[in-house]
């Protein structure tokens, strides 16, 4: 008897004695799904103690099933914490405390991060840890859209239309890209899957559209790490000067120094080891840096509006109005490419008892925030000292600071937030490139190495490792080099969002009544409002590369041409890959559909 009361252990989960409750059918199921029924039955078991509760059979199709009202796991439907609203979210909050499994021949489990797996799932698939909640959803996506480039690119802005002209794009982009925002909210919640903009274009438009939209997503985002980590090592030369040492060589006339290289280097490698330790890990610090770029960004924001004047924001436009106000207006893309990087890439690691809605609002939200704080730093530094004095001096921001005040410190205070932002985006996007390289190898679309998830942290390690070869490889080519493909990345993102904006359009033609936990106010109109906004800015960004290229082909679409003949290799190489996996079991693995 006094063994039935010792703890057991079972692989990773160790029960607190071995009274278990074996599984009883309840024949209670609404199409499969869990009611009110089972909420109680199953409860009811738990608070008596046992140190397991055994579910019920549940049938992996339809056709599965032994009778009608059996319960069954054969789409997203079935892994949505919202079905039964607050009883289904009690009812994981009790499988994720009593640690249930699912141990049917053939069924599903729920494991301790309340995961769902199948058993008979090849281990390389793996299932990623559910470890992202609330507000970490809002520091993904605002920490991936203010980075560092304001501090870099103000000057510019400056340039081409003024403070007033550049703060009247960025509020015009904000509104274009909620209304995308919008889109990514719906379309997100119907898909919480790892892959992103790519499963939304493989379920509307196919395969070889959802693999192009995730080969060029995964270069984007694998440029923006090693970009951050190049603009990293840019600003500590600034806040602590002389480190760079001797040109090691040059690359697009920009010198590689060794200082400069090893901080880049180290920033990379420490991105990699705390993606590859977890999720948990990676959002905590995520969350640190980007509250901790809005206290410091206040400081500095509210010492420019308050202590700057209007008289230094004259002339309030650049010397081209219109062609100023839109060359700053058609880089919306990227100044607010982040809250789509992250967010839609981890949804699949969403946190059991975190309501889909709430994820998709928290993308509109960020896209919102980030507007205001780019108007808030335009005009602040504009008010700080006479914008066409600092416009043209490296870091304008930290400069404009530095001469209002004539206060290093300050100066500083702004690079810091620079350097803060660098960093969340490099992390926010590191996550990123390592989910879509995961779901792409899941599916068997490339390698299915890239799929292998480490039992320990949950986390998808070889893909983490091969983001961090690349992007470590990225940052020998300096920040001018790298930046070729941040430049490409503007044109490639408005693509992505016609194609998103598109699929929303096209979903709710061809399954209007499938469930959708955050929908588009104004639905189809406002989608296709986003799609035109977001295709305008396709094509003239396009334009704007070559109507300055001199006649040649732009850097930028070369950099471009030549990930897609690699990308074009990879789906030939695979192709035998492909051929052993039926479309049916590709929709499953890719949109978690039957």
């Amino acid at each position: 008897m006094s063994e039935l009361f010792k703890p057991l252990r079972l692989r990773g989960v160790t029960f607190k004695h071995r009274i278990f409750v074996s599984p009883m059918c309840q024949y209670s199921s609404d199409d499969g799904l869990p009611t009110d029924w089972h909420f109680v039955h199953l409860g009811s078991r738990a608070v008596g103690g046992a140190a397991l509760v055994m579910v019920e059979a549940t049938a992996v199709c339809p056709e599965g099933r032994i009778s009608p009202r059996d319960s069954g796991l054969w789409s997203a439907r079935h892994d949505s914490a919202d079905v039964l609203g607050g009883s289904r979210e009690a009812l994981d909050a009790f499988c994720r405390d009593y640690r249930y499994h699912r141990w049917h021949t053939g069924g599903r489990a729920l494991n301790e991060g309340g995961q769902m797996t199948a058993s008979g799932t090849p281990p390389s698939e793996g299932q990623l840890a559910r470890a992202v909640g609330g507000w970490q959803f809002f520091s993904l996506a605002f920490g991936c859209i203010v980075g560092v480039g304001w501090v870099v690119i103000l000057g510019d802005w400056l340039t081409r239309a003024g403070p007033i002209g550049a703060t009247a794009a960025f509020v015009v982009g904000a509104a274009v890209m909620s209304v995308i925002a919008l889109c990514y909210a719906e379309i997100a919640t119907i898909l919480p899957v790892s892959g992103g903009e790519m499963a939304y274009a493989y379920e509307t438009f196919g395969l070889p559209m959802g693999y192009a939209i995730g080969w060029v997503l995964v270069l984007v985002y694998i440029g923006a790490v090693a970009y951050s980590a190049s603009a990293v090592a840019w600003i500590a030369d600034f806040l602590v000067p002389g480190g760079r040492g001797s040109p090691l060589y040059t690359f697009r006339g920009e010198p590689v120094r060794p200082g400069s290289l090893a901080i880049a280097l180290a920033l990379v490698i420490w991105l990699t080891v705390l993606n590859y330790r977890g999720v948990r890990s990676a959002t905590r610090v995520q969350d640190l840096l980007t509250y901790g770029k809005l206290v410091i960004s206040a400081a500095f924001i509210a010492a420019g509006l308050f202590g700057g004047s209007t008289v230094n924001l004259h002339p309030l436009f650049g010397p081209g109005t219109v062609s100023g106000f839109l060359g700053v207006l058609v880089t919306a893309p990227w100044w607010f490419g982040g809250f789509q990087a992250a967010v839609p890439q981890v949804m699949e690691e969403r946190k059991v008892g975190t309501p889909l809605a709430v994820v998709g609002r928290l993308m509109v939200y960020a896209v919102g925030v980030a507007g205001v704080y780019y108007c808030l730093v335009i005009l602040a530094s504009g008010m700080a000292a006479p914008w066409e004095t600092i416009a043209h001096q490296d870091l304008a921001a930290a400069a404009a600071f530095r001469a209002a005040f004539r206060s290093d410190l300050l100066s500083r205070v702004v690079l810091l937030a620079g350097l803060f932002g660098a960093i969340t985006v490099g992390n926010g996007t590191f996550l990123a490139a390592s989910r879509l390289l995961f779901a792409l190898g899941r599916a068997s679309v490339i390698g299915r190495r890239f799929s292998h998830v480490d039992p320990r942290f949950g986390t998808p390690t070889r893909s983490v490792l091969f983001v961090g070869a690349v992007a470590t490889a990225g940052t020998l080519f300096g920040r001018k080099g790298i930046g070729l493909v941040v430049d490409a990345g503007s044109s490639a993102l408005a693509f992505v969002y016609v194609i998103t904006c598109l699929a929303v359009i096209r979903l709710r033609a061809r399954d209007p009544n499938r469930p959708r936990p955050y929908r588009v106010p104004g639905g189809v109109a406002t989608a296709a409002v986003g799609a035109a906004a977001a295709a305008f800015m396709l094509v003239w960004s396009l334009y704007d590369t070559q109507r300055t290229a001199n006649g040649g082909i732009p850097a930028e679409w070369r950099v471009l041409g030549a990930w897609g003949i690699a990308g074009a290799a990879f789906w030939v190489a695979a192709r035998s890959l492909r051929a052993r996996v039926g479309d049916a079991e590709r929709r499953r693995l890719m949109t978690g559909a039957s």
